[in-house]
């Protein structure tokens, strides 16, 4: 309470000059003044003459006459002298004085009755400190009162001034920042009769407005609104805001671009305000005249800051472009928790802006009740709020410069609803940068990079008995502009003697930096209001990391090296010409400090999570074994094998069906070498395309097997030799899956041979026996065989692929077998024996126990896939295995680690072995770390097996459908009737749907037939959604086409195809 009574008192010794300032101006412009001598009189006689008779110490008392003569030629002289400066636009003065001299002969009973108790209290002793606490409570209490009732009846910048000051509850006492919070949003509203008639008169400046004009007709009130609410919902000094409904004739010419339903919200102009804000910010320049050698800063950088900001905010325009375009780019990068009302373009004008409405709990009233529920999910939005602002800011370029608690909205998902763009700060790509650097400063705690960085951004400071700044006064300085960290000097007001900013006056501070220092100081205040300490450069780290890393390169770092050889002796002229490069310096030489993720393994799940990770600004390293990235997927799985399907079948269509297309081609033979040789450049380009992504992005490749040492710790055993310890905060293991081991073979990857083996075959076998009917072993075998290899199938199972639905499979295995393979359907293997050329196979029928031999010259073992997490120690950091050997994690991909900063992803957890599976677990994983909300939908995650004919499916079989009891209808159309396919000679197969009786929801989609593997793309996209097999019958596709055969087959569902 003391802290603020000396706070109000230094703010009088200001209030004190400008009223003096008003006298002088009136006295050296009489005769351009509106105001009467009366005035004058009653000004002087009420105001000073008053106070004086009634003894107050301030203009009484031996030798305050002569005092304050002084006093008033003083600023007499300063006045003329800012006066005859200002020459010509004197005559525009006359308002603006008058609106001066209102604003002090309201102002100066409070500071006289605010002097008098600190004189009564300093002159009359004897009163306790309990009275005295209580006397002073009183005091601000109606001081309060008074000050927010003169804000009221003033208006315009002063109300912006008033609420700025709210936003920092430490500035001024709590009555004062209680009364003034309360302004937010909440300004006295204008009669609903003048409003309506603005709206009216504004819409004929939108484009629909425009629009109807060219049509010689005016757009008015009814056609564009079916009802707009006379109480409006929140008004501010500029502009207040209604509820209204769209017309259903302009939604309908909206349909096609606005998606947000009827209900909007309308903000219209006062068309008085922007005269009131320019007459205050001219009056703010003469108060500057008086207060600059006052205040430990230049206030007239700031002024020219806010002479080019205010205007802004009046066109409404400009403000819809910015929601829209700033809006986009917060969905674009992922941060789903802050939102951003859409504009209705063709209903906005320069003074009229019309905008989707959004439900939510303001923070006005959040702060003011004591709802403690709503508290708490108000602190937890604000990481969100401040990552987001950190996002524009640092990336976007453009910010948005007033986020103050009446611009913010609390929805019920814990979602904030961020409103009232019109004031945004466009920052340039140096500046981007500077305040980047600052950024990491703040975050890494480094004094030197601070003062660097601050004085790379053009802000210097003057020592108070000569030579240099304490750079820890810097630093503090800094963290009290440009970090919403809860330190003691932030709390203190910038008035006070104890402030830093008086320890170190600010010689120069570029006017740009000043929304930045505001709306850091508006964040803070939240978070003050809130109890919370947040650091913001703690959340905006990961956004500087971004902004700095293309350019930080390692001739910064030698540059700043050789710089620091020769010593500091012109510290501050070294620190300003070398800040880039310090920080570099200090970029590079911290590379092996704690990582924020490190990803162990290379594969789809492991790659894919690190690129993400590093593009959402963390610092990544990748630990990988094999010694090259893609995971078994790119280097001996996916990529290889569909390298060797593409071969095999042109082979094979050059050798049989060539002749149908009337190509005749004579002795087609097959070069083995050159086919894998083919595959190796596939996969070696790949690979290498995956490190030019780590380099890219920045992400640390650690080429070695690594194993947990601890929760923070990794040791990786190199593959050139030596160990060494990754540190990170969180780790994802992503380790993928090996081939299941079958009890009595062993695979020596020439004769029995594991998928690996089987890419890397030198000749084609004789005959291929295949131990496993799923979809690796029948591709595999469909490569081999379409090189004229005699093929058999062995699975234990009654069919073949157990997930594939029964009709499809049925045709399929039909298909195959036409092909020339051989199926041994219900059998187990029970031995095996290699001898010479020649594998001895023993298998027995599962049903009646007979048994036989089958020889070949090569074994496939493809009986399945296992987790692989051999040599990572995971039970000493607490990693639990089920029963499956499958690593445990929770929905968001968390394990059982009690640190619970360690996650997995892919072929090591539940599910589907799949690489486009893995990927979307790995980006998933990522976005649930840095605090997004990922997830993967496994029930649109489609599976293909590449033979050919293909076979593609997403959702469930009808097998599946009819178990759970529902009523489902079946749509089919066979690729026989498909024109395309017919054209193409390739008509094997058909498109079979399975969709819900009732409400014709997809549930599953099958597909056998040429390119189903990319067909099932549009089935999956369909399904992601929710959509109906009607959707997707009603969607035109292209002719001729495969997917014509999608959207008969979705036409069969429901009615009925038209070529079938």
């Amino acid at each position: 309470m003391q802290v603020a009574t000396i706070e109000i008192y230094k703010c009088t010794n200001i209030c004190v000059l400008l009223c003096t300032h008003a006298a002088c101006k009136a006295v050296a412009k009489y005769s351009a003044l509106a105001l009467s001598t009366q005035s004058w009189k009653r000004i002087w006689h009420v105001h000073l003459a008053g106070p004086m008779r009634a003894g107050f110490p301030i203009v009484s008392g031996p030798g305050v006459r002569s005092g304050l003569a002084k006093r008033f030629a003083r600023h007499l002289r300063n006045t003329l002298l800012f006066t005859g400066a200002l020459g010509p636009p004197l005559r525009l003065l006359a308002p603006d004085i008058s609106r001066t001299a209102r604003f002090w002969s309201r102002f100066m009973p409070i500071y006289l009755r605010y002097k008098w108790t600190k004189w009564r209290f300093q002159e009359q002793r004897g009163f306790s400190a309990k009275r005295v606490e209580a006397e002073w409570q009183a005091r601000h209490e109606w001081g309060g009162v008074r000050v927010h009732a003169m804000l009221l009846e003033l208006s315009g910048y002063y109300v912006k001034g008033a609420q700025l000051l709210a936003a920092k509850p430490d500035f001024m006492p709590e009555p004062w920042t209680r009364r003034l919070a309360a302004m937010f949003d909440s300004m006295p509203p204008r009669s609903w009769r003048h409003v309506s008639k603005d709206i009216a008169r504004d819409l004929q400046q939108c484009p629909a407005g425009r629009l109807h004009a060219m049509h010689g007709e005016r757009l008015a009130l009814d056609d564009a609104f079916a009802h707009i609410e006379p109480d409006c919902l929140a008004a501010a000094s500029i502009a207040q805001v209604h509820g209204a409904r769209l017309a259903p004739g302009m939604l309908a010419e909206l349909s096609w671009r606005w998606k947000h339903g009827p209900d909007v919200v309308i903000k219209v102009q006062n068309k008085k305000m922007q005269g009131l804000m320019d007459s205050d910010v001219r009056n703010l320049g003469r108060l500057c005249c008086f207060v600059s050698s006052v205040l430990p800063f230049n206030p007239f950088l700031m002024l020219e800051e806010v002479r080019e900001t205010v205007p802004r905010e009046f066109d409404f325009v400009r403000e819809a472009c910015l929601m829209k375009a700033l809006g986009e780019r917060l969905r674009a990068a992922g941060h789903s928790l802050v939102l951003v009302p859409e504009p209705v373009s063709a209903l906005t004008s320069p003074r009229l802006l019309v905008m989707q409405r959004m439900q939510g709990v303001p923070f006005t009233a959040i702060l003011a009740g004591g709802d403690a529920l709503a508290r708490r999910r108000a602190a937890e939005a604000m990481t969100p709020l401040l990552d987001a602002l950190g996002h524009l800011m640092l990336r976007g370029g453009c910010f948005h410069a007033d986020p103050h608690a009446g611009q913010l909205l609390l929805q019920e998902d814990g979602r904030l609803v961020l409103l009232d763009w019109g004031q945004c700060k466009a920052l340039t790509a140096a500046r981007q940068r500077a305040l980047a650097q600052l950024v990491v400063a703040l975050d890494r705690g480094w004094t030197l990079g601070i003062v660097a960085a601050m004085s790379g951004m053009g802000l210097s400071f003057l020592a108070k008995e000569g030579g240099l700044a304490d750079p820890r006064l810097i630093a503090k300085v800094a963290h009290i502009m440009f970090d919403t960290r809860s330190l003691p000097e932030a709390r203190v007001s910038p008035l006070a003697d104890d402030a830093v900013i008086k320890k170190i006056p600010l010689q120069r501070f570029p006017r740009d930096l000043f929304m930045v220092a505001r709306t850091v100081m508006l964040l803070r205040g939240l978070c003050h209001a809130l109890g919370l300490d947040i650091q913001s450069a703690r959340v905006w780290r990961k956004h500087a990391d971004a902004a700095l890393r293309d350019s930080m390169l390692e001739e910064d770092r030698r540059m700043a090296l050789r710089s620091l050889a020769f010593g500091l002796r012109r510290q501050e002229s070294l620190i300003r010409l070398a800040a880039p490069q310090l920080i570099a310096a200090h970029w590079y030489a911290s590379s092996g400090e704690q990582k924020d993720l490190v990803v162990v393994g290379g594969g789809p799940g492991g790659y894919v999570a690190a690129i993400k990770a590093s593009q959402m600004g963390l610092k990544v390293a990748c630990v990988e074994g094999r010694g090259s990235l893609g995971g078994t997927c790119l280097n001996v799985g996916c990529i290889p094998s569909k390298a060797l399907l593409a071969s095999s079948h042109l082979y094979h269509e050059v050798k049989k069906n060539a002749e149908s297309h009337g190509v005749i081609v004579d002795g087609v033979k097959m070069d083995i070498g050159k086919m894998m040789a083919q595959k190796e450049t596939a996969v070696a380009g790949l690979t290498k395309g995956i490190e030019g992504l780590f380099k890219k992005y920045k992400v640390e490749y650690v080429k070695g097997w690594g194993k947990f040492a601890g929760a923070n710790d990794m040791e990786v055993a190199l593959l050139d030799g030596g160990t060494t310890t990754v540190t990170a905060k969180n780790f994802i293991i992503a380790t993928g899956s090996e081939v299941s081991p079958l009890p009595g073979m062993t695979i020596d990857e020439e004769r029995v041979v594991s998928s690996t083996g089987a890419i890397a075959l030198k000749e084609v076998p004789q005959k291929l026996i295949v131990i496993g009917g799923g979809y690796i072993g029948l591709e595999m075998g469909s490569v081999w065989q379409r090189l004229g290899s005699e093929v058999t199938v062995v699975e234990f199972l009654d069919h073949i692929v157990p997930s594939m639905d029964s009709e499809i499979r049925k045709n399929f295995q039909r298909s195959l077998t036409k092909q020339g393979f051989k199926f041994k359907l219900g059998y187990k293997v029970t031995g095996a024996e290699v001898t010479g050329d020649v594998v001895k196979l023993t298998v027995e029928n599962v049903k009646d126990g007979k048994s036989e031999q089958l020889e070949a010259s090569v074994v496939l073992v493809s009986a399945g896939r296992r987790p692989y997490v051999e040599g990572l120690d995971l039970a000493k950091v607490g990693v639990e295995l089920d029963r499956r050997g499958r690593v445990q994690v929770d929905e968001h991909f968390k394990t059982t680690a009690p640190s619970g900063n360690i996650f997995a992803v892919g072929d090591v957890i539940d599910g589907p072995m799949l690489a486009h599976k893995a990927e979307e677990d790995g980006i998933a994983c990522v976005e649930n770390l840095a605090g997004k909300k990922g997830h993967v939908n496994y029930n649109t995650v489609p599976s293909i097996v590449y033979t050919h004919p293909e076979v593609a499916s997403v959702g469930k079989t009808e097998e599946q459908v009819k178990a759970e009891g529902g009523k489902y209808r079946v749509g089919k159309f066979a690729f026989a009737a498909n024109s395309r396919a017919r054209s193409v000679l390739d008509t094997e197969g058909l498109v079979k749907f399975v969709s819900d009786a009732e409400t014709d929801k997809i549930l599953g989609v099958h597909i056998m037939g040429p390119n189903a593997g990319e067909l099932i793309s549009e089935c999956v996209l369909a399904m992601e959604y929710g959509a109906s097999t009607e959707d997707i019958a009603r969607s035109c596709h292209g002719h001729p086409t495969l997917s014509e055969a999608v959207k008969e087959a979705a036409m069969a569902t429901y009615d009925k195809p038209i070529h079938s």
